[in-house]
């Protein structure tokens, strides 16, 4: 899902936080005291740098393998053998040296450079004959079957032929070139080991064969790309088994927590018991439970008691629905209670709720155990069905279970997957830098030893350079060529008498100019003579010229090779000059002739002017024309008329509009032609090809023209040919030239295919070797009977009916004796029923088996029966469409192990190489975007920031000047009107005083709406009105209720206000209020919330237009929370990004617009017209199926589904549809009279069949007759029976025969009426452009394309209906859309949005860091000695303000800190951290790395800076132990070593696993059992905290976090086991104790490094998440309260239900959030379009047309009306769509916004910070100076509380040595050095005479990073830590 693609900023340098752990280990290893837990977490650290070690030495094997065998391929073309010798084993098998004569010759073939092409070419061959191979019945005896039998020995001959080879050639093992020292090798030995044993048959070894499909894995030796992919992913194992583990973790939470809370729970389902006593008819019924009744109550609750006894038999009223109550142990009385689940519907007769059915999916979904809660866990993580399931657990357990899920979803799915995407994406792009710099290093080499460049090989990226040459440039071409050749001549010109020529484009000459220095450079070995004149040269040298997309072939001349620059000042004939011209240009031109006609003598200089020929002139003409800037409009002008034209056909299109559109279509492609002919003659051929874009518009051209070719010679257009002509859309992509946004994406994608290649080969590889696999398991075994609903129905061939059962079996049931030759039928809901007939095999007469053919077994549309169809299964699981139920159809076909097959495609598939595939694509869109801005190199910054801070820096001090000029002028005004107040003429002076009076109270009013005050009163209106948003629900609240009344009259109220509140502002402010967008904002909400009051308030409830855009406005009351955003700054940072990035976004939409146009036209093409189908009217979802009506494929036309209701009877033993025409035969008109003619047998008492036997006579009325025997022709009633039925059987053929003779037609099931319909799907068509892109946006997010497609392959042609696979091509336009419409296009939309923020997070610490140097000043504080001294200092503290990170108060200290005391920052903050090297830190890297994120404030920035401070070093607790001699001694040593803990982690581990045994169901021995060893454990985990508390201290027990955990996990534990003792009922409190039992699995995080780095890159990610999810619940909350408005009252459908609806604030929520993780979406989307059958009846008419309770269709409200029904009399009420337009709008809008760009933003968000977590954060001192720091302010503070005694800051600084401390100071100095440091470290005193941890470090760390000392009077006011030590402040 989209959920399956990721967001991520592919620019920036990502470091592997393998340094950092690996330091953070040699840290942990030095030291004094450790407790038990740091010594785990070293441990864990040393564990994943042996991982480390081991992934980078397997990553360098393979390169070694196949580098070695490189070398040695070299050595052998270099020296043979002999000099191979170093490199081989010296015996091969211990016997056979290297120059025997059969190693020699297995050497020379092993290493010759031919040898491995030709393996991989029988490895391809290979390939092809098992993707032929088959597992249909009888496959091996056909002609196919038998040829791959044949050569499957060969292959294997073969392949032993090469291993036996190498192993002759290298040896066996033993040495490093060995054949089992390359593991492919060793791959290759066990895969032809295998084979031997296959082929051997020594047993049942078929199984095995399997592993064939293992053999295209070889390819990958021969290709590099694809082994460096495999490289780069060893090299990611570390990282990936870090996140491996937390996702085990998260399994294991949410798998115990899922048993613990659903297990058993699925199996719940809604019944009534089907054989209930004759006297308790009515037992269960409301209010039958009585006297009068005549019910025997004790009867029918008696049961289950005795073997005599009465035992119900439940039967499930709804097979997909669980519930919770009423319970079935107090049948027959239904409860009145309400149960915690869902309650079975009370009107339905005995409807209770019964355990034990099966769980859905076929007993697959369920929490019973843990193995089929991880397993539904992983299907809802990969957001496929996760719904259900949660509807599931909402009906049998509580509405309150989506907790569970929508916690599950947001970890899982938007967490610790994408943190594994993050890993895979980081590790590839690293290796694939590493690959490019190993190559550019290659190049390097290549070019120092070859001695110069490679010629660089044509892109396709030159497809969009420039446009065609324009005769202007040509001309100026061409007189820079003839001014070359006169100065070669020695004929000197200047530029006024070479001419001028008319340039239509800027800098034309100054750019060919260019292009013929540059070609006169590279001709004469890079000398010029001038930089400005090119140097005489010969054109013919120059070669072809390249300018912009077209090259231009200078006519050659031969070269002077004498000539010498002397000659060029002795000047040349002129003779332009000596007729009395100016310049050439038009001497030439006077004489008819062009500057190129010009022929310059070489020897003597002589011009003469040849005369062109007619040819020539026509041909200049034609190039004239061709380069015309007019004829380049109109070839655009006509392209895009012709997308408009092929974009506005729709299906049904009259025929002259046809004709018309088909005359301009010939037109513009004639048209098209001629431009091409007149491009080839004037540009002549080869400059016609020079353009690539001319090359792809003639193969345009010729298939356009092949097409109309082939159309008007066959007369048949359609099909896929007519899908040619759409090659015309491609020309668009002309527009590319002058689209920038375009033409950057095509060029990513064009740029993107090669870098892509081997990504796509892995891929391709990977569906191909999947693909035979489930060929090879899963072929032929997807075939169910579940459509029939029989028991005991199943896929078979009958006994003795081999030869002629399908390839795909049948379905049949089992039936008796007493039934043979009669029709049976067992199902009558379903419609299953079938002859019952005896069958025996020909040697075995005797013993029939007596079986009723239902018809054609189910095959699901997704199977692996063949190579293509596995393919596109596969195709399938990648994009997460329905995975789920393909695994369930393999699970339930061969087995619960199938499972892992389709985890192993998701988890590789999806998770590793699709994403991949997409992330690249992202990584080139990144380069594109930063291409040419610059690299940091060693620290530097690029020179595209230092442009970026010019510009901020320029941009600030420009809005200063603004600033200063506003406020100047609005002084000079005020003293103006002063001066004129105070004048003597008493008119100018009242005026005066006025506008002084309205200025003075404007400033009052302004204060007042710009107070505190004021905006917390308007936020609070704002809350209140959101409030009340949404509690009005139209749905919920009836429209004459008292709380309607309320609700309408606060929102007038809050109406009001925030009219009067926009009206005071605008009063206030002036023209400045609509300056700012936000105001904007709000006066636009305010606007349409009046309006929406206005027209509300007059519209009728039955004027439907009124109410319909009443209904409209009243939905855009809901964007009145957006002006929270105003007033939160979290928010703020996060809307104006959005806004920002607005844009960017627009452009990148409309490319995706242009991409879906172009394919909603192939689409067009394709199925216009061809989606119809034949509907029964009561079932019209599905479609007929002609093999049940006895037809065959192709009879079912539109003719046949209109010509009126078919009769269906059984004749013989098949069903067939007879013409009908209609029900009238009563009444003379059409129809058929049946009389049953035999009994029917009653139905069984055991239900395994309803009735069998009877017969019926039928007879056609005189109308049907007439239409039977072509009497009448008026009424085409297509078939009568099925020609192909009617030859295979004689009893059809009869049957046939008389009905249309005699109108008599005998049936021996009972007939019915079928009433076909043709019609539409009701979610898609292909019939306008609408509604064709609207499909294909829907395709793009991968969410129910799937019916889509297939619909599509069934596709056969207008009016026919459709036949399965009947157009299997029709796959490729899917699947091809999906690779560019959603993993290119869709992801393009994401990733620009991502590079736009990521662009403006540049722009941030670029702005940020021109405040810090315009703060700071050029030369720093105190630099400028005129500044005052207190100007200085508040500089100061304002930069320090800016730089540094607050302090977090993290004390155990239970007095509060007083005012006072944090007040003393004010002064010696100033120097903590300035200078140009911490400033320049800051925005490239440094500890304030994060000033450039867009998603937080100020404050959260700096919260953000000190954690990672903390990250890196933090105090470390030290435990004291008891005084020696103490009897807790010996405590705290045994409970204080790595030995106890380990043990406490294996009970640990152990307990997990034990509650891992439990399931549903269990037995009583195994609870209790289970129950005797949790309770041991708790003992255990009890024990050990007594002990540590013993040991410990009750003190130094409780202040470690994960003490407090254990021992409060440890009280709920025992508390639990109390309760489970002294009670016996389980009730829901008990449950929740005992899921306290799970919540011990989280002690295992502190014993796991690893995951401790995730959850800190968690931790790092909050306030960024909190501010995108604010605004996402924001979004959120909006289109909730617009989905209420409009769709509250929909009618129901499909989707649209009781659990996803619009019907109150909750449920639109929750629809809106599965809607955003792309469950279903369209399906809601769709549901809500309704338009027909959609008004419901309350009231029935006088006339008694329109009765209660039915539905009519929307166009039918007028006729209600008429009929006297009234809305506002609650006579009917409309539940259709409030607009289809607004519907779709809504929901596409809700998609791209939250469910691309805002989850996605959620996703970038914690892949950025597990980047920066990643990376050792850059201080200015070592790792091993903080370490030091770190320990001895541990020593002095052993709690760790972040604080130390003023006085003990001495003692640490000289423990410390240099740069931090004093220790390595002598120690003469350390007096006055010590003085310095205090003097230099001003560090605030908090309470307590106490200094904080981040305080010290931070300024210890300014200091040595050269910060300057500011003004010492600042500092001696300041009362901080000098104050204390010299004796200048108070210390307390």
């Amino acid at each position: 899902r989209r959920v399956g693609v990721v967001a991520w900023d592919a620019r920036r340098e990502t470091a592997g936080d393998g340094g950092m752990r690996a330091s953070s280990a040699a840290r942990a290893g030095v030291g004094t005291r450790r407790s038990g837990n740091e010594a785990r977490e070293s441990l864990g650290d040393g564990v994943s740098h042996d991982m480390r070690r081991s992934s980078e030495s397997g990553a360098s094997a393979l390169r070694g393998q196949r580098s070695s065998r490189k070398v040695a391929m070299s050595m052998m073309r270099e020296g043979g053998i002999g000099k191979m010798k170093s490199i081989l084993i010296e015996k091969s098998l211990y016997v056979l040296p290297v120059h025997n004569p059969l190693r020699n010759f297995a050497i020379r073939l092993v290493y010759h450079r031919h040898f491995d092409k030709v393996i991989m070419g029988l490895i391809g061959f290979n390939c092809v004959f098992l993707a032929m191979d088959s597992k249909a019945p009888g496959f091996e005896d056909t002609t196919r079957g038998e040829l791959i039998a044949l050569a499957e020995p060969i292959f294997l001959a073969l392949f032993c032929l090469e291993m036996s080879l190498k192993i002759l050639a290298c040896g066996f093992f033993g040495h490093e070139n060995a054949y089992l020292s390359d593991g492919w090798n060793r791959l290759d030995f066990f895969v032809v080991i295998l084979g031997v044993l296959a082929a051997l048959d020594l047993g049942n070894f078929s199984a095995i064969r399997v592993v064939r499909v293992l053999r295209p894995l070889r390819t990958i030796q021969g290709f590099a790309g694809m082994r460096r992919l495999i490289e780069t992913l060893l090299k990611s194992m570390p990282l990936l088994f870090d996140v491996t583990v937390l996702v085990s973790f998260l399994f294991f939470i949410f798998g115990l927590v899922g048993v613990q809370l659903f297990g058993g729970a699925f199996t719940h389902r809604c019944a009534t018991v089907s054989n209930a006593p004759s006297d308790c008819v009515l037992c269960g019924v409301a209010g039958a439970i009585d006297s009068s009744t005549g019910c025997d109550v004790g009867a029918c609750t008696s049961w289950n008691t005795d073997n005599d006894t009465w035992i119900p038999a439940w039967h499930a009223t709804t097979d997909d629905v669980t519930c919770g109550g009423p319970t079935t142990g107090k049948w027959p009385v239904v409860d009145t209670y309400t149960p915690a689940g869902y309650k079975c519907p009370s009107f339905e007769e005995g409807s209770f709720c019964a355990t034990g059915f099966a769980n859905p999916n076929y007993g697959i979904t369920n929490f019973d155990n843990v193995l089929n809660a991880w397993l539904t866990i992983f299907q809802c993580i990969s957001l496929e069905g996760w719904t259900d399931v949660m509807y599931l657990a909402k009906d049998a357990v509580s509405p309150w279970a989506w907790i569970y899920f929508v916690v599950m979803i947001i970890l899982g799915s938007f967490f610790a997957v994408n943190l594994a995407l993050a890993v895979l994406f980081v590790s590839f792009v690293d290796g694939g830098r590493a690959a490019r710099d190993e190559e550019a290093e290659t190049a390097d080499r290549t070019f120092v030893e070859g001695g110069g460049p490679d010629e660089p090989s044509g892109t396709d990226v030159a497809l969009l350079n420039g446009e065609d040459q324009t005769e202007e440039e040509y001309q100026a071409l061409k007189l820079l060529e003839l001014g070359a050749r006169l100065e070669q001549a020695g004929t000197h010109t200047d530029g006024r008498e070479m001419g001028t020529p008319r340039v239509g484009r800027a800098a034309v000459v100054e750019s060919v100019a260019e292009a013929v220095v540059e070609s006169v450079a590279s001709a004469t070995g890079g000398n010029s003579t001038s930089p400005t004149t090119p140097s005489v040269t010969s054109p013919s040298n120059m070669g072809s010229l390249q300018f912009r997309s077209a090259k231009v072939t200078p006519v050659k001349t031969p070269l002077r090779q004498d000539a010498s620059p002397a000659a060029a000042v002795t000047g040349g004939r002129k003779p332009w000059l000596d007729e009395g011209f100016g310049d050439i240009q038009t001497w030439v031109k006077s004489k008819g002739a062009e500057v190129e006609d010009i022929s310059v003598d070489p020897v003597n200089g002589q011009i003469r002017v040849v005369t062109p020929s007619a040819q020539t002139k026509a041909q200049r003409f034609c190039r004239r024309l061709a380069t015309s800037t007019r004829a380049a409009n109109l070839t655009m002008f006509l392209i895009i008329a012709n997308t408009a034209l092929m974009a506005s056909e729709f299906h049904g299109m009259p025929a002259t509009m046809k004709l018309a559109y088909e005359t301009l279509n010939l037109a513009i492609t004639v048209y098209f032609g001629v431009e091409m002919g007149v491009k080839l003659v004037g540009l002549t051929p080869k400059g016609y090809v020079a353009d690539k874009f001319n090359v792809f518009d003639g193969v345009v051209v010729v298939v356009s023209f092949a097409e109309l070719l082939i159309t008007s010679v066959t007369g048949d257009g359609g099909g896929m040919l007519s899908a040619l002509r759409t090659g015309r859309l491609l020309r668009v992509f002309k527009l590319a030239r002058s689209w920038p946004q375009l033409r950057n994406i095509i060029t990513t994608i064009l740029s993107t295919i090669p870098s892509m290649s081997s990504l796509a080969g892995m891929l391709l590889l990977f569906i191909f070797i999947f693909d035979l696999l489930g060929m090879q398991l899963f072929g032929y075994k997807f075939l169910f009977c579940d459509s029939y609903d029989v028991d005991g129905a199943s896929p078979t061939c009958p006994p003795g009916y081999t030869e002629q059962c399908p390839v795909r079996n049948e379905c049949y049931t089992t039936c008796t004796s007493e039934m043979a030759n009669q029709w049976v039928t067992f199902n009558a809901e379903t419609g299953a029923a079938g002859k019952c007939v005896g069958f025996s095999n020909a040697d075995d007469a005797e013993n029939v088996t007596y079986l009723a053919r239902l018809g054609a077994a189910d095959r699901p549309r997704h199977h692996f029966d063949d190579f293509f169809w596995s393919f596109i299964t596969i195709f399938q699981v990648l994009t997460g469409e329905d995975w789920n139920a393909v695994m369930f159809d393999a699970m339930r076909t061969v087995g619960p192990w199938a499972s892992v097959y389709f985890i192993a495609i998701v988890v590789i598939g999806n998770y590793v190489v699709l994403n991949l595939f997409l992330a690249i694509l992202l990584d080139n869109f990144s380069n594109l975007a930063q291409a040419g801005a610059g690299d940091e190199t060693d620290g530097k910054p690029s020179e595209k920031h230092k442009r970026l801070v010019k510009e901020k820096r320029i941009e600030n001090e420009t809005k200063a000047r603004e600033t200063r000029r506003v406020q100047h002028a609005a002084r000079e005004k005020k003293e103006g009107l002063e001066k004129a107040a105070a004048g003597s003429d008493e008119a100018d002076a009242r005026r005066a005083v006025r506008k002084l009076l309205f200025s003075k109270n404007r400033k009052k009013l302004e204060w007042f709406v710009t107070h505190r005050r004021f905006d917390a009163f308007i936020l609070a209106m704002i809350v209140a009105s959101s409030v009340v948003l949404a509690i009005d629900a139209p749905a919920e609240v009836a429209q004459n209720s008292q709380m309607k009344y309320w609700l309408d009259f606060f929102d007038l109220l809050f109406v009001l206000v925030f009219a009067c509140e926009a009206l005071l502002k605008m009063c206030a402010l002036g023209k400045r209020y609509f300056k700012f967008g936000w105001n904007l904002l709000d006066f636009c909400i305010v606007s349409v919330g009046v309006a929406a009051a206005v027209i509300q308030s007059l519209a009728s409830a039955d004027d439907a237009n009124a109410v319909m855009a009443a209904k409209l406005l009243r939905a855009t009351r809901a964007l009145r929370p957006l002006r929270i955003a105003n007033r939160s700054a979290g928010m703020k940072v996060v809307i104006s990004a959005l806004f920002a990035a607005a844009p960017a976004i627009a452009n990148v939409g409309l490319v995706c617009a242009l991409f879906y146009l172009i394919f909603g036209i192939l689409g067009l093409n394709l199925f216009m017209g061809k989606m119809y189908r034949c509907v029964d009217t009561f079932d019209d979802q599905n479609p007929l199926d002609p093999t049940a009506l006895g037809l065959v494929d192709g009879e079912i036309t539109k003719a046949w589904c209109l010509s009126g209701p078919r009769l269906t009877a059984c004749v013989d033993d098949r069903v067939v549809a007879v013409f009908s025409g209609g029900d009238g035969y009563a009444d003379g008109g059409y129809g058929w009279q049946c009389l049953r003619t035999a009994a029917v047998t009653a139905v069984s008492t055991d239900g395994s069949y309803s009735s069998y036997g009877g017969e019926w006579a039928c007879v056609a009325s005189d109308l049907t007759r007439r239409v039977l025997n072509g009497t009448d022709i008026s009424t085409a009633p297509g078939s009568v029976f099925s020609q192909g039925a009617a030859s295979l059987s004689v009893a059809v053929a009869a049957a046939y025969t008389a009905a249309v003779t005699t109108g008599t037609l005998v049936s021996t099931c009972e007939p019915s009426l079928l009433h076909p319909q043709w019609k539409l799907p009701r979610n898609y068509d292909f019939d306008h452009i609408g509604t064709s892109m609207l499909v294909l946006f829907e395709t793009a997010t991968l969410e129910m394309w799937l019916e889509v497609m297939y619909h599509g392959v069934d596709a056969v042609g207008e009016d026919i209906h459709p036949q399965r696979d009947a157009n299997p091509g029709a796959c490729v336009f899917f699947v091809i859309f999906i690779i560019v419409g959603s993993f290119f296009i869709m992801n393009l939309f994401v990733g620009v949005t991502i590079d736009k923020f990521n662009e403006m997070k540049e722009e941030s610490a670029a702005e940020y860091e021109a405040e810090l140097n315009a703060i700071k000043g050029e030369g720093g504080f105190g630099r400028d000695r005129d500044k005052k001294k207190g100007a200085i200092v508040n500089d100061g503290k304002r930069y320090a303000e800016k730089m540094a990170a607050p302090v977090l108060a993290r004390t155990n200290s239970k007095r509060p800190e007083r005012k006072s005391s944090l007040r003393r920052s004010s002064l010696r903050r100033q120097a903590s951290l300035t200078g140009n090297n911490m400033a320049h830190k800051t925005a490239h890297g440094g500890p304030m790395g994060a000033v450039g994120a867009v998603f937080v404030t100020e404050e959260q920035r700096r919260w953000q800076q000190v954690e990672k401070m903390l990250m890196q070093c933090k105090p470390r607790r030290a435990l004291d132990p008891p005084p020696r001699g103490s009897w807790r001694v010996s405590f705290f040593r045994f409970t204080n070593n790595n030995t106890f803990d380990g043990v406490i982690g294996v009970c640990i581990t152990l307990n997990v696993m034990v509650m891992c045994l439990t399931y549903a169901g269990e037995s009583d021995q195994w609870a209790l059992g289970l129950w005797y060893t949790n309770a041991a454990f708790a003992l255990v985990f009890l024990v050990e905290a007594c002990l540590k508390l013993v040991g410990f201290g009750v003190l130094q027990y409780f202040g470690d976090h994960w003490n407090r955990f254990d021992f409060l996990v440890v009280s709920f534990s025992v508390a639990g086991f109390v309760m489970d003792t002294v009670t016996s009922t389980d009730s829901a409190n008990l449950s929740i104790l005992r899921l306290f039992r799970v919540v011990r699995v989280l002690r295992l995080v502190k014993r796991a490094k690893g995951l401790q780095t995730l959850l800190q890159t968690l931790l790092f990610s909050l306030p960024a998440l909190f501010n995108v999810g604010s605004v996402l619940f924001l979004f959120f909350f909006i289109y909730s309260v617009m989905g209420m408005n409009l769709f509250g009252v929909v009618r129901d459908g499909e989707v649209l239900g009781r659990h996803a609806n619009f019907k109150n604030f909750p449920e639109a929520m929750a629809a809106l959030f599965r809607s955003a993780t792309g469950e279903r979406w369209n399906g809601i989307m769709h549901d809500c379009m309704v338009s027909t059958s959609c008004v419901e009846i309350l009231n029935a008419d006088d006339a008694g047309t329109y009765a209660a309770g039915t539905w009519v269709d929307y166009k039918a409200l007028p006729d209600l009306k008429n009929a006297g029904l009234r809305a506002s009399e609650l006579d009917f009420v409309d539940r259709c769509t409030p607009n289809i337009g607004i519907t779709v709008f809504y929901f596409v809008s809700f998609i791209l916004l939250c469910g691309f760009v805002m989850l996605n933003l959620v996703i970038a968000v914690i892949l950025d910070n597990f980047e920066s977590y990643s990376k050792n954060f850059a201080l200015p001192v070592s790792d091993e100076d903080f370490y030091e720091f770190t320990e001895e302010w541990s020593r002095i503070d052993r709690r760790a509380t972040y604080y130390i005694n003023v006085k003990d800051l001495p003692l640490l600084l000289k423990r410390i040595r240099a740069p931090l401390g004093l220790r390595t100071i002598p120690k003469q100095l350390q007096k006055d050095a010590l003085r310095r440091t205090l003097y230099t470290c001003d560090v605030e005193i908090r309470d307590g005479n106490r200094v904080h941890f981040v305080d010290v470090l931070k300024h210890l760390a300014a200091r040595v990073d050269g910060v300057e000392d500011p003004d010492a009077l600042g500092r001696s006011k300041s009362g901080g830590v000098t104050d204390s030590f010299l004796g200048g402040g108070n210390t307390s």
